[in-house]
C-alpha cells in the first residue's frame, strides 16, 4: 500500500487529502458501533503486516539493532487499547443494535467504583484474567476530579449524536510512533471524526509503514497521513475542525498565539477551534528515604539509568530529576550504583535535533558537577554523545532551578536533594515537585516496604497531593503510558496562557469521564526477581521485549503467555 500523500506534501496534495476526509466524515460518523468495532479488529490485524518495513526503517534511522524494543514500544500499547476499548464498548454496541436508548451505565466496568474521601476511583488493571496472570502484582486506578461523579463514555455518546462528523488534525510526535497512532484512534472512535495525521519531520521514517499499519482506515478514506513541516502544519490547522499535538510548549504557543506575546492582556488566541496537547515534563523520580535491601537499591539505580537513557532520553516521561533526602544514609551507595549503570550503558544515536545544544546548556550551567559516561565511544559527527549525570544539586540553592524547569530532552539525569528526612520528606518532596518543577504529565515515587509502613499516612498524602496526570509507584511511568487502558495526559488545570504539559487526556480505553489522574503500582520486589526490560541491569532484554509483544498480540494464547513468563524468568 502506498503512502496517502507522497513527500514533500505540497498544498494541493494536502487539500486533496482534506477533500477526501470531508467527503467521508458523515459516512464514518453514522457507522454503528458494531461497524466501528469491526474496523478496529481489522486495524489490529493489519498492524502485523507493517513489521518488516518498520524494522528496516528504524534500523536505518536510529542505527539500532534492538528492533524488538522498538516494536514493543509500538505494538503493545495499541493492541491493549483496541482490546480494552472493544470490551468496554461492546455492551453499548449490542444495545444500539437492539434499538435501545444508549446511556453511560451500559459501558463495561472492570471493577466497582470506590469512593475515597470526596473522590471516586476505579481499578482498571488488572483488566481480565490475562492481565492478572501476565502482570502479577501490578495494579492501576483512575481517579476522577474531586466532587465529580464517576461515569463512562459520556464524551463518546455526545460525539455519536453528531451525525455530520468532522475532521480532526493530529500533529504527530517526533520520538515514538505509538503516540500518534493512539491519538488517531482516539479521535476516530471516541470523538467520531475522520482524521488527518501529519508526521513530525523528525519522524518521517514512520511514513513508509504507517499506512500499512492503519490498513482499512486508509483504504476507506477515514485516515490520511502526510509529511511536511511548519507550513504544511499551519495549512492543516487552518482547515480542520480540531487539533491535537504532541511536542513542545513552544510550538503549541506558536500555533495558538502566533507572534503575539501571550502575557500581554490584549493578546487573543489566533486559534479559536478546540485544541488538546501533550507537551512533555521535567519528570520527577521521588525516592523516599528508608532502608532498602541491596537488591532493591540495585534495582532502583538500574531503573533510573534505564528510564533516563531509553530512546536516548527522547521520551516525554524519561527520568529527568531524582528527588532524594540529603541525609538518607544509603544515598552515596545508591548514587554509586547509578554511576555503575551509566558506565555500562552503551551510547545511542542522539537523533533528535538540538540534543547537543541542550546537553551543552546543562554542562555550561553546572560545569564541574557534571559527570560524563561513555566518553571513549563519543562520535560527535554521528551524534553519539556521552551520558550526563548531575548529582548533588541542593534544592535550597538557586542554581538547582535550571534543572527543575528545563527539560533536557537528551541522555542525562540530575539529582536534587531536600533537607527533610523521615516523615518530613514526603510533604517537602511534594512541594518541590508540584511548585518548582516544570510540567505535570507523569512522575514516579519509590518507597521500600518498611518506610511505607512507618509513614503510611504521609506516603498516602503524597500520592494524593501530587499534581501529575500519571503517577507510578515503584515503577517507571512508562508502564502507565504502555497500559493504554489508563488515561494519558497532563494533570487538569492548564490553560492556553499557561499550557505546561498540555490539556486533555487520550488513551483511556475504559472511557472514564472527569479524569484527574491515574496511579499505577508495581511491587518493588517483583515475583521471582524478574526485571522489566527497560531496567539497565535486565538480562535477555531483546527476548523479553519480543515476549511482551507476542503476549499482547495474542493475550489469551497460553503458549505466548508461557513464553512471556519464560523470557522474564531469564531477566
Amino acid at each position: 500500500m502506498k503512502r496517502s500523500l507522497p513527500p514533500p506534501s505540497n498544498m494541493d496534495a494536502l487539500q486533496e487529502g482534506l477533500n477526501t476526509l470531508r467527503s467521508k466524515q458523515a459516512e464514518f460518523a453514522v457507522l454503528s458501533l458494531n461497524q466501528k468495532i469491526k474496523l478496529l479488529k481489522e486495524v489490529r490485524a493489519s498492524l502485523l503486516t507493517a513489521r518488516p518495513l518498520f524494522e528496516t526503517s528504524v534500523i536505518n534511522f536510529k542505527e539500532t539493532k534492538q528492533t524488538q524494543a522498538e516494536w514493543a514500544a509500538f505494538i503493545p500499547p495499541i493492541t491493549r487499547y483496541i482490546d480494552a476499548f472493544i470490551a468496554t464498548v461492546q455492551p453499548v454496541a449490542n444495545a444500539q443494535a437492539a434499538g435501545k436508548n444508549l446511556d453511560t451505565t451500559m459501558f463495561y466496568q472492570p471493577s466497582v467504583p470506590e469512593k475515597v474521601g470526596d473522590q471516586f476511583k476505579m481499578r482498571v488493571m488488572p483488566f481480565g484474567i490475562s492481565d492478572a496472570l501476565g502482570f502479577n502484582g501490578v495494579t492501576a486506578d483512575v481517579y476522577v476530579q474531586p466532587g465529580k461523579a464517576l461515569t463512562q463514555g459520556k464524551e463518546l455518546l455526545e460525539h455519536l449524536a453528531n451525525v455530520e462528523g468532522g475532521v480532526a488534525l493530529v500533529l504527530g510526535a517526533g520520538n515514538t510512533p505509538s503516540i500518534g497512532f493512539l491519538d488517531v484512534l482516539h479521535f476516530l472512535f471516541v470523538e467520531n471524526k475522520v482524521t488527518f495525521y501529519k508526521h513530525n519531520p523528525v519522524a518521517s521514517w514512520n511514513a513508509p509503514w504507517y499506512d500499512l499499519a492503519f490498513g482499512p482506515l486508509v483504504k476507506k478514506g477515514y485516515v490520511i497521513c502526510a509529511e511536511g513541516g511548519a507550513a504544511e502544519g499551519q495549512y492543516l490547522v487552518d482547515r480542520c475542525d480540531c487539533v491535537h499535538m504532541t511536542g513542545s510548549a513552544r510550538v503549541h504557543d506558536i500555533i495558538v498565539w502566533g507572534r503575539q506575546d501571550k502575557t500581554d492582556p490584549k493578546a487573543k488566541p489566533q486559534l479559536t477551534k478546540p485544541m488538546t496537547s501533550e507537551l512533555g515534563c521535567v519528570t520527577p523520580e521521588i525516592i523516599c528515604p528508608g532502608v532498602y535491601s541491596d537488591t532493591e537499591l540495585d534495582y532502583l539505580a538500574a531503573t533510573m539509568v534505564g528510564a533516563a537513557t531509553m530512546n536516548c532520553g527522547f521520551l516525554c516521561l524519561s527520568a529527568k530529576v531524582m528527588v532524594t533526602s540529603k541525609s538518607w544514609p544509603q544515598r552515596d551507595k545508591f548514587l554509586n550504583l547509578v554511576r555503575k549503570y551509566f558506565a555500562a550503558e552503551a551510547l545511542q544515536k542522539a537523533y533528535y535535533p538540538g540534543a547537543k545544544d541542550r546537553l551543552d546548556g546543562f554542562a555550561d550551567k553546572y560545569k564541574d558537577k557534571v559527570e560524563y559516561f561513555g566518553t571513549e565511544n563519543e562520535d560527535k559527527e554521528k551524534l553519539y554523545f556521552p551520558w550526563q549525570f548531575i548529582p548533588n544539586l541542593d534544592s535550597n540553592d538557586a542554581d538547582s532551578e535550571y534543572a527543575l524547569v528545563n527539560e533536557p530532552w537528551s541522555g542525562m539525569l540530575s539529582e536534587v536533594t531536600v533537607d527533610e528526612t523521615d516523615a518530613d520528606f514526603f510533604p517537602a518532596a511534594t512541594k518541590l515537585a508540584n511548585e518548582r518543577m516544570w510540567g505535570t504529565l507523569s512522575c514516579s515515587v519509590w518507597v521500600c516496604d518498611s518506610a511505607e509502613r512507618q509513614y503510611k499516612k504521609e506516603f498516602d498524602q503524597l500520592v494524593a497531593d501530587l499534581r501529575y496526570g500519571s503517577i507510578g509507584i515503584n515503577t517507571w511511568s512508562i508502564l502507565s503510558y504502555g497500559n493504554s487502558i489508563l488515561p494519558w495526559g497532563a494533570f487538569p488545570g492548564h490553560t492556553l496562557e499557561d499550557i505546561g504539559s498540555g490539556m486533555g487526556f487520550v488513551h483511556n480505553a475504559v472511557l472514564i469521564d472527569n479524569i484527574q489522574k491515574a496511579v499505577i503500582r508495581a511491587p518493588l520486589n517483583m515475583l521471582l526477581g524478574i526485571r522489566f526490560p527497560w531496567v539497565a541491569s535486565c538480562n535477555n532484554k531483546d527476548n523479553i521485549w519480543d515476549g511482551i509483544s507476542n503476549r499482547e498480540i495474542s493475550p489469551n494464547n497460553p503458549f505466548t503467555l508461557a513464553g512471556f513468563f519464560y523470557q522474564f524468568m531469564k531477566s
